[in-house]
């Protein structure tokens, strides 16, 4: 069965690459949203060549689509 989602483990990975979408984004002076982030986050996958990063940048993108 193949993980939808990340476990409690990787949440520092997740907050890290969240808050750095974030921080991309202020430096930018770009207004801070959910979709802004997200579509920052997309971003970051597209140009990512690391299977790592990218599998973070995936789950990040899942928690941040799910809301709350």
């Amino acid at each position: 069965m193949e993980k939808l989602y990340a476990d409690l483990s990787s949440a520092p990975l997740l907050t890290g690459i969240i808050g750095e979408a974030v921080l991309e984004l202020v430096e930018r002076s770009m207004n801070i949203s959910r979709d802004s982030i997200i579509a920052m986050l997309e971003k970051k996958k597209r140009e990512s060549t690391i299977p790592a990063i990218i599998r973070v940048t995936e789950d990040a993108l899942f928690w941040m689509r799910k809301g709350s």
